[in-house]
């Protein structure tokens, strides 16, 4: 557990104050869906560049692997169901790995006992866990590419 004056000192951070606006944004003013719907399966893609804080809040500030997998967990499961088109932005409506992750980060910096076991607990799974959203990922794109490579066959 950390400090009084550590927790204080991340709380006024930019990279904490950014996260909980990210999370604001993308989450409870539905942004996250609204790309998505703008750019069908690429629009996950383009915003899980907005998890860079999160993981920089976890692997340098914190200094926590089970929190950075969680972390990297959420942001694959986000992608994975925001790549299928139309689908995956009814999946960042109900989803919100934005505001999940901030959740996880806020929980962890206040030692929030719960998220702390929580993170804890799973550690090991979420590892697992990632190796098999990325394969399920890379799967996804391959099969769009094979699908628009047939489809151009036609022309």
């Amino acid at each position: 557990m950390m400090t009084n004056e550590k927790q204080e000192i991340i709380r006024n951070s930019a990279s904490y104050k950014l996260v909980h606006a990210i999370a604001l944004w993308m989450d409870r003013r539905l942004l996250d869906p609204l790309i998505g719907l703008v750019l069908p399966g690429f629009g996950d893609a383009l915003t899980s560049v907005l998890a860079v804080p999160y993981l920089y809040l976890s692997i340098v500030k914190l200094k926590s692997i089970p929190l950075t997998l969680a972390i990297i967990c959420n942001i694959l499961l986000d992608v994975l169901i925001g790549i299928i088109p139309y689908i995956g932005v009814v999946g960042d409506v109900f989803k919100r790995a934005f505001t999940r992750n901030a959740a996880l980060i806020k929980g962890y910096v206040e030692g929030d006992k719960a998220i702390m076991q929580e993170i804890d607990r799973k550690a090991v799974g979420m590892a697992f866990l990632i190796v098999i959203l990325c394969g399920l990922i890379y799967a996804m794109v391959l099969a769009a590419v094979k699908i628009v490579e047939w489809i151009c066959s036609f022309f």
